[in-house]
């Protein structure tokens, strides 16, 4: 009955129209406020760049979608916005009636809310031709797609930084002027065919720099027989849980169970633009059946500190537009040799990964632990694991165990229970050495230097009545525990949603609440409320609102943004990460200090088939101060006001 449901849905050109249309160029709602939901709840403010490499693998989703019927329980795992039932639901319906006939099927799966449906068909296809491996030169060139991508920001008011100055007076002081001019430039160039050849070239000259100071180039060659994937020039690599190779931002979010779980993606294409986070040089994976191995080289410079033939720290900004910033530029150089074999089963996958590396002077600075790594080996070090995943009816085990070439161990260790489509917990528990060093890792852990840290966090999200979802997360670690109460009621066929949080970190208190509702068909409305407080020596208050609309027109040719919020956060402990609405494929989210009203406008219009055109102008008002930032950056006077202006191209 199923198979004649979906064959008559298939025939109907209603729906098949339906899926068309909803397979856009911008990401889903839902997808995004899951990266919000992360940044803001983990307390720590990742960069910009970091939040683009997540994003990135949404965008190719968009160009190229999963096929579902080659799909594995890896490849929906990897979606995030299904859980574990979910997940099951669809396996056991490709077993049951075989490959899906279209994606409407989906909505037949007993488990899967429509609304969920019509999300993640965006990233999905039933397309064979998609998959297959065998192509020629000609099929490659006939089929090229290609995207451009150019920026402009600037801040409205001068910083000292830009401010005239005597020629005598910079020589005494060179460190109290930028180098270039003002604003940042940003360009990117994509061309991709057939989901089977990718190139992309990335060039970036942030505020103060001289001439085009970022540029990356990587070129992937994906699908080829044997060879499942070929990257050359800048590329990312995820395995396992993150201990030894992932060196990309990581999702740590404190009210969603599958956050604490990782899902290793392997090589792919770099496209950030974080200056010292990418790998630079040649990345294979072969397949044969059950069997993966990669194959990973690096060899590229970075930004440090030196004094006397040694470095003692690595610089993270890629900032370059002051004397002394242009000069660490690339002064360190980093050669890396990786790999990792995985076995991939029904429901068990078992990998080992492995990476040698070596800087090219020591290490002088005051961390004893670098030192005695630095010393041994002369300067190689090291860093091997072996991970594993194991499904169990309705339970998911994860972990991963890694040493270093000194013998410091990590080790971090879960499982996920999903026993219906209401109820899903994680628990997690890690133990990361003292001693214990991994540069390009980047596990699940509270601070960026892993070493040290012993404790668990357990996660239990569940489903009330139609509308209420609601998580229970506590963590705790030798000197830290977090607690978090999150419940969230979403109307979606009214456009309501209302969700409450409350986090309890050590003397920190932090009280959310959040509103948004359907005004019209073109309008949507939005506030929220935060309220701090930190109990130190004294009891120190901090609190936010804001008020938002949002216009949407049906076709799609325009939408329109405008927020304004007030807040009164007096001291450090206090502050408040909020999310803002920015251009494509950009993510903002600033942390409120001081006492201020802000504001912003964010526009999108659509004057062309293939173009479009975001304009953003978001500016703070300081009422407890004269002046903001402070040395280079200082701002003679209470305002801060930042415009953008973003173009991009598609053919």
């Amino acid at each position: 009955m199923r198979r004649m449901i979906a064959s008559l849905l298939l025939l109907t050109g209603s729906w098949v129209s339906y899926v068309e249309i909803v397979r856009g160029q911008e990401l889903p709602d839902k997808v995004t406020e899951m990266l919000i939901r992360s940044v803001e709840e983990s307390g720590v403010m990742p960069d910009e760049s970091g939040i683009e490499e997540i994003l990135d693998y949404y965008r190719e989703l968009l160009h190229f979608p999963l096929n579902i019927n080659n799909a594995g329980r890896e490849d929906l795992e990897r979606l995030i916005i299904l859980t574990d039932w979910q997940v099951e639901a669809i396996l056991s319906y490709k077993e049951e009636f075989g490959n899906l006939l279209s994606l409407n099927e989906l909505y037949n799966i007993p488990g899967l809310p429509s609304q969920l449906v019509s999300i993640i068909i965006q990233f999905l296809t039933t397309d064979t031709e998609s998959s297959k491996n065998k192509y020629s030169a000609k099929d490659l060139c006939n089929n090229l797609g290609f995207e451009m991508i150019s920026r402009v920001k600037c801040l409205i008011e001068k910083e000292k930084g830009f401010k005239p100055i005597s020629k005598s007076e910079f020589e005494k002081h060179p460190d109290s002027r930028y180098l270039g001019p003002r604003g940042q430039l940003y360009s990117q160039f994509k061309v991709e065919s057939m989901n089977h050849l990718n190139c992309a070239v990335t060039l970036e000259r942030d505020a103060g720099e001289k001439g085009v100071d970022y540029k990356s180039i990587n070129l992937s060659l994906i699908n080829t027989g044997c060879i499942e994937k070929v990257i050359i020039g800048d590329y990312s690599a995820r395995f396992g849980q993150g201990l030894v190779l992932w060196n990309t931002f990581a999702m740590n979010s404190y009210s969603d169970s599958k956050g604490l779980m990782k899902y290793p993606v392997g090589i792919s294409p770099y496209n950030s633009t974080d200056e010292n986070r990418s790998l630079r040089g040649a990345a294979v994976t072969f397949r044969a059946e059950k069997w993966r191995f990669t194959l990973l080289v690096s060899q590229r410079k970075y930004d440090a500190r030196v004094v006397d033939g040694t470095y003692t720290s690595l610089l993270k900004t890629g900032l370059h537009n002051t004397k002394t910033t242009l000069e660490r530029k690339g002064t360190l150089g980093g050669s890396l040799i990786g790999s990792n074999l995985t076995w991939s089963g029904n429901n068990i996958r078992v990998s080992q990964t492995s990476a040698i590396y070596r800087y090219s002077m020591p290490y002088g600075g005051r961390d004893s632990v670098l030192r005695k790594r630095d010393l041994s080996m002369d300067r190689y070090q090291g860093n091997f694991s072996l991970d594993g995943y194991w499904t169990l009816k309705k339970v998911r085990f994860f972990g991963e165990v890694a040493a270093d070439h000194i013998g410091s161990f990590a080790a971090i260790a879960g499982a996920l229970y999903s026993p219906s489509n209401r109820l899903e917990t994680a628990l997690v528990l890690r133990n990361y050495s003292e001693e214990y060093r991994a540069p390009f890792a980047s596990p699940i852990a509270r601070n960026l230097s892993i070493g040290g840290e012993r404790g668990g966090r357990i996660c239990s999200t569940f489903s009330i009545g139609k509308y209420w979802k609601t998580a229970v997360t506590f963590e705790l670690l030798k000197d830290y525990y977090n607690l978090t109460l999150y419940a969230t009621k979403s109307i979606e066929e009214k456009g309501i949603s209302t969700s409450i949080k409350y986090n309890w970190s050590d003397q920190r208190h932090c009280f959310r609440y959040n509103h948004s509702f359907r005004i019209s068909s073109k309008f949507t409305a939005c506030y929220r409320f935060d309220f701090n407080f930190f109990t130190g020596k004294e009891t120190d208050i901090g609190f936010h609102l804001f008020g938002e609309t949002v216009f949407k027109a049906f076709s799609g040719k325009f939408d329109a943004s405008v927020r304004v919020a007030y807040f009164n956060v007096p001291v450090w402990e206090t502050r408040v990460y909020v999310y803002e609405r920015d251009a494509l494929h950009n993510f903002s989210i600033p942390f409120y200090y001081g006492e201020g009203i802000r504001c912003y406008l964010n526009v999108h219009i659509a004057p062309l088939k293939k173009g479009d055109l975001w304009l953003r102008i978001a500016s703070t008002r300081y009422l407890d101060r004269n002046e903001n930032g402070e040395g280079i950056t200082l701002i003679s006077c209470p305002s801060k006001s930042e415009a953008k202006l973003q173009l991009r191209l598609s053919l």
